[in-house]
């Protein structure tokens, strides 16, 4: 019996589907490739074998429904696949997605690719298919080589960091070592050569209103004195349209990425200038004024050439700290030349007028002198006690000019130690108390010597250590009403000690630190006023530091103060 024709032709195309299939299935599995169909009207979705695997569903037990679907997706993905597949079914337009979803029991999410294509009837979706491809591999691969770039990045910005935080430190401490500002600029200039720039030129504002140069910096001698040349033969010009000038005018740093013709040709006076300019090959520049106190000093300018490098504004905001550290270490040195030219001034005028007072003084107490020893014929009682108080009175005023000129040398450096001769430091201080004695006698205080029998001789500079003790003494003696004022000689082995102890008025704890300070006269009572200069315990101050040694006090309001003067022993060790 044989088949039928049209059965033979059958069995032949269900074996071509057949073989069809096991073809297309083999090919899903190779690509890793799996394919769906979603039958809107009936709301039935089918699936291929490579596609189940592909999920690590069972096709037997996974339902295969759209909700079942999305209920493997993370919230934000199944809100974004939902919306996907409502626009593709009102708009009959396919789309692609990539998202991760759970895959059955295993814990590394999966991650696909899936592009969607429609099937319409009339304008409306019928259907929706499409294929999915397990990219979890290469997804895992681009997140390696996304992590390792981030650690690389990472690692930059940390190795840029503590480049920058180094370059800052050695800056600042640059830029603190000294009150040469144009030395400081230098060191400045060449430290920041090549870390953050081939390029470093700095240029400091004049009263006239025209830049200095102040150094041109390169990592290659030659080209430095190539780019200093060019700097002191076309300095740059404030009143130009160069991107300089403006940053002076206006005191805001620029950033020029780009170093580009129209910008050096603004920067140029002639052919000449911007052929040379070309020559050094800046590519990318950063401009920074320096301003301190709403003042611009100068400028700070850093420049790359002959590279890829640009600054961006991550290095400007770098540039800006060290150029605003720069402006602040120039801005101080100013003001500490302004002082010193001041301090000079003012020493200077003191100084004039010092010699100016002493030489009519020296005359009134010469003639009082010889009127109170009566050289000129005899006095009443009451002539000799006017001539007494016009001499005591101008050997007073003497005394406070010589108090004021001591201050104003020590104010400008200008007073030096002399060690003289040995001398006995004990008879010494026998003679700076004789001259309180009188003083204190008058107000009924007893002077005290606490003093060593034997001589303790030693070389030093007498007139200052005469002068330290005057100082204290005649403070001590001032403000003690009743009671005593003692001075002790204290040796040892490395230091000598002198304490002058009074039981007078004390000092607050809030006055302790200012008493030392220049015209700081101490407490003041109503309708009491203190006579002298309130330079004393300044001068006694650094007349004791000159010496290398430390004045101190100690000190209960109301029951006395004990000052305490330490020198070193053999002095100036």
């Amino acid at each position: 019996m044989h088949d039928a024709p049209g059965g033979s032709r059958l069995r032949e195309l269900e074996e071509r589907a057949r073989r069809a299939e096991a073809r297309l299935a083999r090919t899903e599995m190779i690509c890793r490739l799996g394919t769906w169909e979603w039958e809107i009207g009936e709301g039935r979705i089918t699936c291929s074998d490579e596609a189940f695997r592909i999920f690590g569903h069972d096709p037997q037990s996974f339902e295969v429904k759209p909700r079942a679907y999305l209920k493997l997706l993370e919230p934000e993905d199944r809100h974004s696949m939902t919306s996907l597949l409502r626009t593709a079914i009102d708009e009959c337009e396919g789309f692609e997605f990539e998202h991760e979803i759970a895959r059955g029991t295993e814990k590394e999410p999966l991650v696909v690719f899936g592009r969607v294509g429609v099937e319409q009837d009339d304008g409306r979706v019928t259907a929706l298919y499409g294929a999915i491809e397990d990219v979890t591999q290469r997804a895992m691969s681009i997140r390696s080589r996304r992590r390792l770039a981030q650690e690389r990045t990472a690692m930059a910005e940390a190795r840029n960091s503590e480049r920058r935080a180094r370059i800052i430190a050695n800056a600042s401490s640059i830029l603190d070592e000294s009150l040469d500002y144009a030395e400081t600029l230098k060191n400045l200039a060449h430290l920041v050569v090549p870390d953050l720039a081939d390029f470093c030129f700095i240029d400091m504002l004049e009263p006239e209103g025209h830049l200095r140069s102040i150094e041109a910096a390169h990592a290659d001698p030659r080209v430095g004195n190539e780019a200093r040349a060019l700097r002191l033969q076309y300095p740059p010009d404030p009143k130009s349209s160069s991107p300089l000038a403006e940053a002076l005018r206006t005191g805001e740093p620029i950033l020029l990425r780009e170093v580009d013709q129209e910008i050096l040709r603004k920067s140029s006076r002639d052919e000449e200038q911007l052929e040379q300019i070309q020559q050094l090959g800046i590519g990318s520049a950063m401009i920074l004024p320096l301003v301190a106190r709403g003042q611009v000093l100068g400028e700070i300018t850093f420049a790359v050439g002959g590279s890829e490098r640009r600054y961006d504004e991550r290095d400007l905001r770098f540039a800006e700290e060290l150029a605003r550290r720069a402006a602040l270490a120039v801005d101080n040195a100013l003001l500490y030349v302004a002082a010193q030219t001041a301090n000079k001034a003012k020493s200077d005028f003191l100084t004039v007028m010092s010699h100016e007072l002493r030489t009519p003084l020296n005359a009134v107490v010469g003639y009082a002198t010889l009127l109170e020893e009566q050289e000129t014929g005899d006095l009443a009682e009451h002539q000799r006690i006017c001539v007494n108080r016009i001499r005591t009175s101008a050997q007073h005023l003497l005394q406070l000019i010589e108090e004021i000129l001591d201050y104003s040398k020590l104010d400008i450096g200008a007073e030096r130690v002399e060690v003289q001769e040995e001398m006995d430091l004990v008879e010494l201080a026998r003679e700076a108390a004789s001259l309180l004695e009188a003083v204190a006698s008058a107000k009924g205080l007893a002077l005290n010597l606490v003093l060593p029998e034997d001589p303790l001789v030693l070389s030093t500079d007498p007139r200052k250590v005469r002068q330290i003790l005057l100082n204290l003494l005649g403070n001590a003696v001032k403000f003690t009403e009743s009671g005593y004022v003692e001075l002790r000689l204290q040796p040892s082995a490395e230091r000598i000690t002198f304490e002058v102890e009074d039981t007078g008025v004390g000092i607050a704890v809030e006055d302790r630190e200012r008493i030392f300070s220049p015209f700081h006269r101490g407490i003041e009572r109503p309708g009491v006023r203190r006579p002298g200069t309130g330079l004393g315990l300044a001068v006694a101050d650094r007349l004791t530091a000159l010496m290398g040694g430390e004045l101190s006090v100690r000190s209960v309001l109301g029951e006395g103060t004990t000052f305490t003067v330490a020198l070193p022993y053999p002095p100036g060790q």
